[in-house]
This record gives C-alpha cells, structure tokens and sequence, in this order.
C-alpha cells in the first residue's frame, strides 16, 4: 500500500510540473494562456510564477484524499492493512501535503524531474527508483483538449498519454484571478484516473505473468532436477545449475515487458543473479577455495537470494485477482 500510495504521489508531481504540451496562441486571458504561463514558469525555474498559477495548497489537499481513498480500494491488501494504512496516512496529511508542497517547487526552483533516477528528496526516499519499477517516466502529455468558462471558474482537460492506459484527459478546475489569468486548483478526477491507470497496468502485468509462466516452468523444472541429480554436492553439479539460471535469464529477457511489468521483471532479474552469486561461491569452495571472503560472499548472496523470492512471491500474489 505505501508503494503504490508513493508511485501515485510521484504522479501528482509529474502532473503538476511534468513537460505539458501547451499553446501560446491564445487570448492572453484565456485558460490556455495561462497552462502556458505554468509551463513557461517550470522551463524558466519561476516558483514566484508557477505558484500564482498553480493553488498547491487547494490541489494537494484534495489529490492527498483522492490518493488515501484510492490506495484505501486496494482489493490486493488485507482489510486490516488498508484500514490502518488509511489511518496513518489521514493523521499525517498535513505533513504530507507540506512535505509534496516544498518538494514540488524545489523541483521547479531547481530545475529537477521528480522522477529522476538516483534522486533521493522530499517527495519520497527513492522516486527515480518508484518512477523506473512503476513505469511512470514513460508518461506523456499531449495536448490541452478543451477548455469551459463559468464566470470566475473553468474546466480545462489535458490530454496525456500512458503505456498501459493509452490516451486520458485530466479535468482540471481552474480560479480567475483578479488580473483576468487563470490558476489551477483541483485536478477533478485524479481519483478515477489512478483506479483506471492501476486497472490497466494489473492487466499488463498479469499478461506478463501469463506468457512468461512456461519459461519459468520449462527452467525452474530442469534447476530442480539438477539439484536432486546425484552428486549434488560437485563442480559439475553446481556448473550445471549456473548454466540454467543463466539460460533462464536470457529467455526471459526476450519476452516485451510493458511497463507496469518492470518491477517484476527487475526483481527476478535481481533474484537470478544472486542466486548465481551463491552458486558461485558455492562452486569456489568445492573447488577448493575455502577463504573466509568466499564463504561470506556466497551466505550473502543466499541471503539477498531469499529477500528478493519473499519479495517476488508477495508481488506476484497482489497482482492477481482474490478467489
């Protein structure tokens, strides 16, 4: 639940100060127009700007309900852990709303992508790793769909772009202001986008799931009846296990993977090459290395080799549907 109530605050970021494709040939006080100022702002690094444009107070409290509700939907997550997930998450709203607040405009003032690889900051610990595993760099924005005037208030949608999703329009409400521009205030239906979005990508990686399956069964079948082969415990034995978790690897490798699938695919990559790390040093010390370093580095390799299958194996089980 905190992972996907992460990947969905990055979202909000992205949204908010991601590369929109907006238009200058507008009426200076149009809707438009003023998209455009935001986008102006973000390429110029202007906080003072995107902030007269974009109300981040109103925006992220509602979009922190939006995001709670939805990770609160989660029908993978035990009812208990959905509930006091939700708890936690509304008692630190606040924080959280400040915490986006300071993040997003650092990201403006500061010229950075939210979703940088290898950027640790204020919106999470590690939104370039979230951003890589949960597909969200692969996000475009196209254009602005259409815009309604009502008095003092508007309706704008943007049209963006996702792998898994195809084309969606974001209903945004935007405020006039009193020189006649326009600023953004509630993204209507981040809601139903996330649910939508979380849909579609759960179908993606249960389709990934389903055409690797007999890979998986075809290698996993052939490992195990090495491992039992007599002798087990000899170089020839411990070669032969190698040679199939790194033919596995290959394999796998040649099957697409949507980018909902990422993680799955990065997490058995990691798994295959601990478990031959292990066996590599298992392989060493047959052979007659006995160093302590050796041995060490092959318990290690078990060690995270475990890790990364417990990890696996409760991704796997969330994706598919409860029975």
């Amino acid at each position: 639940m905190a992972k996907k109530i992460g990947a969905a605050f990055l979202l909000l970021a992205l949204i908010l100060i991601g590369a929109g494709v907006w238009y200058y040939g507008y009426h200076a006080k149009t809707p438009q127009y003023s998209l455009g100022l935001i986008q102006k702002s973000v390429e110029n690094r202007d906080t003072v700007t995107f902030r007269q444009h974009v109300d981040l107070d109103s925006i992220l409290s509602r979009s922190v309900d939006d995001i709670i509700a939805f990770a609160g939907k989660d029908p993978t997550a035990p009812a208990l852990e959905s509930e006091l997930g939700q708890s936690i998450f509304v008692a630190l709203k606040p924080a959280i709303v400040n915490g986006l607040k300071i993040g997003i405009l650092e990201a403006v003032e500061q010229g950075k992508n939210p979703v940088a690889p290898g950027q640790r900051g204020t919106l999470t610990a590690d939104p370039g790793e979230i951003a890589r595993r949960a597909g969200l760099r692969d996000i475009t924005f196209r254009e602005v769909t259409a815009t309604r005037e009502q008095g003092d208030e508007a309706l704008a949608g943007v049209k963006i772009s996702e792998p898994d999703i195809g084309d969606y329009v974001l209903n945004l409400r935007m405020k006039r202001l009193e020189d006649k521009t326009w600023k953004i205030t509630e993204i209507m239906n981040l809601k139903e986008y996330l649910i939508d979005l979380d849909k579609a990508r759960k179908e993606a990686q249960r389709q990934y799931l389903e055409n690797t399956r007999p890979i998986l069964e075809k290698y996993d079948a052939e490992f195990n009846a090495i491992a039992t082969a007599s002798p087990i415990a000899s170089v020839e034995n411990i070669t032969r296990r190698i040679e199939n978790r790194r033919a596995l690897a290959a394999e796998l490798q040649k099957v697409a993977i949507p980018p909902a699938a990422r993680e799955i695919a990065s997490l058995r990559e990691e798994l295959l090459n601990a478990t031959v790390d292990y066996l590599t040093g298992i392989r060493q010390n047959f052979s007659g290395d006995n160093s302590l370093e050796t041995m060490q580095r092959a318990r290690e390799s078990r060690t995270r080799a475990t890790a990364l299958e417990n990890d696996l194996q409760r991704l796997e089980e969330s994706i598919q549907p409860k029975s």
